[in-house]
């Protein structure tokens, strides 16, 4: 993907940049996830994780439709 992103529009590298931090979110709220001792907040870090994740693959199919 990043091989021919010069020839891609801003939209596109704002998507996968968008894209790229998700990934990093639902990452750190996995850590936080398998780390927290609290109920709540393994609740509260899980759903995080999910929902970052579901963004990241709605993103890379417009990226791909793109």
């Amino acid at each position: 993907m990043l091989a021919g992103g010069s020839q891609e529009s801003a939209e596109w590298r704002t998507t996968l940049t968008i894209k790229l931090v998700l990934v990093l979110v639902s990452g750190i709220g996995a850590a936080m996830h398998t780390l927290a001792k609290n109920p709540a907040l393994k609740g509260i870090s899980a759903g995080i994780g999910l929902l970052s994740a579901l963004a990241v693959v709605l993103l890379g199919v417009a990226l791909v439709q793109a």
